[in-house]
């Protein structure tokens, strides 16, 4: 699995990630479990990374701009 905190490809997450995946979610119109949907995870993982509960790494975090429609970099910002 891609999304423990201790795994050696995590991404290395500032609060700015977790508020920018919030952003341009909104920002796009799409619930959690649409978002989730687009990029063929489950709900319950979008709501652990959002937050910051969770680190996603990178793979997944290229998956997550993919379905927002945003380039990774917008999530870094």
């Amino acid at each position: 699995m891609c999304f423990l905190h201790d795994m050696p490809d995590a991404v290395n997450c500032g609060m700015d990630f977790h508020e920018n995946m919030r952003r341009v979610r909104l920002d796009a119109g799409l619930t959690q479990a649409e978002a989730a949907l687009r990029m063929g995870k489950r709900v319950g993982d979008w709501s652990r990374w959002e937050p910051g509960r969770r680190k996603p790494c990178v793979s997944i975090a290229e998956r997550i701009a993919k379905a927002l429609e945003v380039d990774v970099g917008e999530l870094f910002k």
